[in-house]
């Protein structure tokens, strides 16, 4: 592979993790200048009609426990990432459909790293899918606690599934891709 499309992948990488970086932060932006306003007891959790089931008091780690939980799964997705880009070990992990890993170990240094370098974009893609699902729960349940009223929970579900679409799209371009580079 040339450097200028290595360089390209790594920036397309960098691309995601940044904007999943300022959805995490955004996610904390959002907990930390609504907390003013929230009342002294307020709803974190809902059943499926919208009727909350369960109640806290007012305090910083109740309202910063979502955007803790997306830090700690960016933070383990990012490192997974890099440890996919660097590490030739990572192949060995790799689990895709009608994909042998034993020849995939036996390529070249180069064919091995091409394949390093689509999966690390897949899994950037898939962090910056949960981060952008993190920040519109934590959006939701945010203006829940404040104006007392259930956010329509359709962006959830069109989350979820653009998520399982991009998904599905990215397994079966990530697996024809290395399929090609491998020559399987």
């Amino acid at each position: 592979m040339a450097s200028q499309e290595v360089i390209k992948i790594l920036r397309s990488i960098l691309t995601l993790q940044l904007a999943s970086f300022v959805l995490v932060t955004f996610s904390f932006y959002l907990a930390i200048s609504t907390y003013p306003a929230l009342p002294h007891t307020f709803p974190v959790h809902f059943d499926l009609s919208g009727t909350p089931n369960r109640w806290e008091m007012k305090s910083w780690i109740d309202v910063l426990r979502l955007p803790l939980i997306q830090l700690g799964a960016f933070v383990f997705t990012t490192a997974l990432t890099f440890w996919c880009v660097y590490s030739p070990r990572s192949l060995a992990y790799l689990n895709l459909p009608k994909i042998d890993n034993i020849k995939m170990l036996k390529l070249s240094d180069e064919k091995q790293g091409e394949i390093r370098l689509l999966s690390a974009v897949f899994i950037s893609m898939i962090t910056l899918f949960i981060s952008f699902l993190f920040t519109i729960i934590n959006y939701q349940l945010l203006q829940a606690e404040t104006t007392g009223r259930n956010g329509s929970p359709i962006w959830i579900v069109v989350v979820i599934v653009i998520s399982l679409l991009g998904s599905f799209i990215s397994v079966k371009k990530l697996t024809s891709a290395i399929k090609h580079i491998s020559g399987q």
